[in-house]
């Protein structure tokens, strides 16, 4: 990792320790889990949070629990320097009822699997009354949709437009064959960072209206009919991930980005061209992990590996 994709994860997603940090939930519910080093408990039992404790927080985990909302509903506001706060996605319907305080900057709406019914049972509602709809914080500027186990997209229940969100920079969201919600990143002029996962669509040519603007681009877990066709057109593109790619990668279509400081290729298939790396000059930061060629072996060989480690590359990592 260099010092740009340091600066990146610093500004939309501070460290978290247990002084700042601090998750809204039951004691049965904190007791439940594995481990809980980085962040402490605020119980949703409580009758009084004081002023003192609520200025300390910068990073909060919300439960699904109906106590936590009504907590949250009272005390929000008084976290004058909350910095994120992750919220249920079955939160989401009654957002506009919370008193947000306007320092925050990252919203991240976690999507679980125990949800999936709910969003079923409401898609004809949702579908009609889109979550989110004319509803906004002006200094969001990252906007964090996390889908875990077996959870279904949540996407094109969700509207959003540069109106409410006026400095929406870094969007991390699943893709699939809908395009809807793509559709509405399209009207913002402010995205910089894009992680997309499950991409199941030739999306770059939908990508086009960030040619000027998309610094940072992420993919992760996209199949075959992924594929790279238009990437040339992001010229000030600076990082690019690539997680369990299987549709194969090129590594050629990267000569195409004079501003590339960084590769990240990870448990990904059909890597090929490898050698173009090293035509990379503006390279700050390479990590190769467990990528495989057309032939099923370690897409670096030995040869490939003593010419990439002697670039000299200051942040190299190859596995």
């Amino acid at each position: 990792m260099n010092e740009y994709s340091k600066e990146i994860i610093q500004k939309y997603f501070p460290s978290i320790n247990k002084e700042n940090s601090f998750e809204l939930t039951s004691q049965k519910k904190w007791n439940e889990k594995f481990f809980n080093i980085n962040y402490t408990l605020l119980d949703n039992n409580s009758t009084d949070i004081s002023d003192e404790l609520c200025n300390e927080i910068k990073c909060l985990k919300v439960s699904d629990e109906g106590k936590s909302f009504s907590l949250l509903k009272k005390y929000l506001d008084k976290m004058i320097h909350l910095h994120t706060i992750e919220l249920p996605a079955i939160h989401l319907e009654k957002i506009h009822k919370l008193p947000f305080p306007k320092n925050i900057k990252t919203l991240k709406i976690i999507n679980n699997s125990r949800y999936n019914d709910y969003f079923k049972d409401n898609k004809k509602n949702f579908t009609t009354n889109k979550l989110l709809k004319n509803w906004g914080l002006e200094n969001i500027s990252c906007l964090d949709i996390i889908h875990l186990s077996n959870a279904k997209p949540i996407e094109d229940f969700i509207e959003i437009s540069p109106k409410h969100f006026p400095n929406l920079e870094f969007v991390k969201f699943r893709v699939l064959k809908s395009v809807d919600f793509l559709m509405q990143l399209c009207t913002f002029k402010t995205i910089k960072h894009l992680t997309l996962g499950g991409v199941l669509i030739n999306v770059f040519p939908l990508l086009r209206s960030f040619s000027d603007t998309l610094e940072t681009l992420r993919f992760e877990s996209c199949n075959e009919e992924f594929t790279l066709k238009g990437i040339e057109e992001f010229y000030q593109l600076e990082s690019i991930y690539f997680n369990s790619i299987w549709n194969g990668i090129d590594c050629r279509c990267f000569l195409e980005l004079p501003k590339l400081k960084e590769v990240v290729i990870m448990n990904s298939r059909n890597m090929i061209n490898i050698e173009s790396i090293l035509k990379l000059s503006h390279l700050e930061a390479l990590c190769l992990i467990d990528n495989k060629d057309e032939k099923k072996k370690n897409a670096v060989n030995k040869e490939n590996r003593s010419k990439l480690e002697a670039m000299r590359i200051p942040h190299i990592f190859i596995g």
